[in-house]
């Protein structure tokens, strides 16, 4: 697959949290006034694209919208981790790696290979995801690293706990679009995660199980019906109906 040519998006150059401070101060000024080393200038564009904060524009409504949110919120890094699950990278962390299982080093290299990953890029990647989760995205659905000597040994993913309703509806949007804009799907569809699919569910994105995602969609149905409906079936399956009329608007 193309994944050998494309997984190992960010190198050993994956973002620090200095360089979000620097680039949400700067805004369009960034590429003047940062600090950082062309190398790593160069792969923190790339992750800003990644991440839908950057556009032919400069400054995305995407990262004006999480600029108002503030990067101490973990809302801002749910927007952030929906965008970059349809990546390569980040994509591969999300479907291959379950939550509450914890991956060895040596494991989760032995699958990059397995799916196409060059050998000489599996340490860089492994290094990418250890970064990745020393950032806020620990919280949010990507999980916590053990360390050993100051290395990242292992990784074990765990859900977000308290999941932002309108994070979870922002990625419903992006799956429904995924999915050839099919904006009509059930809650056991959406936890149903072995499906090949280009739409990557809210539940396997941030570990959300059926009770919590229940509620979540039926807060969502009173709170903003203009976005979306869901009612009950004869089979009590959550029916998700995200607004698709006009030009298919998104929350915010």
């Amino acid at each position: 697959m193309s994944a050998n040519k494309s997984l190992n998006c960010y190198s050993h150059h994956a973002p620090k949290a200095d360089w979000f401070k620097q680039y949400f101060e700067y805004k369009n000024d960034f590429d003047q006034k940062h600090s950082l080393g062309s190398q790593m200038y160069s792969f923190f564009k790339r992750f800003l694209r990644d991440s839908e904060l950057l556009d032919e524009g400069g400054f995305s409504r995407t990262a004006q919208i999480i600029d108002k949110i503030g990067l101490d919120e973990p809302a801002a890094w749910g927007i952030m981790l929906t965008n970059l699950s349809y990546t390569p990278q980040i994509n591969w962390f999300v479907k291959r790696m379950n939550m509450g299982e914890t991956y060895s080093k040596e494991y989760t290299l032995s699958l990059l290979v397995q799916d196409g990953a060059k050998e000489s890029w599996v340490n860089d990647i492994w290094s990418s995801f250890g970064r990745f989760v020393e950032l806020p995205f620990n919280e949010v659905g990507m999980g916590h690293a053990y360390k050993e000597k100051n290395r990242v040994v292992s990784i074990t993913r765990s859900p977000w706990e308290y999941p932002e309703p309108l994070v979870v509806l922002y990625s419903l949007y992006k799956f429904a679009e995924a999915c050839d804009g099919y904006y009509q799907f059930t809650l056991t569809r959406l936890l149903n995660h072995d499906i090949d699919s280009d739409g990557v569910s809210p539940t396997e994105i941030f570990g959300i199980d059926r009770d919590k995602m229940e509620k979540i969609l039926n807060g969502l149905s009173v709170n903003y019906p203009e976005f979306i409906n869901c009612s009950f079936t004869i089979d009590l399956d959550n029916i998700c109906k995200p607004d698709a009329s006009g030009h298919k608007r998104r929350p915010g």
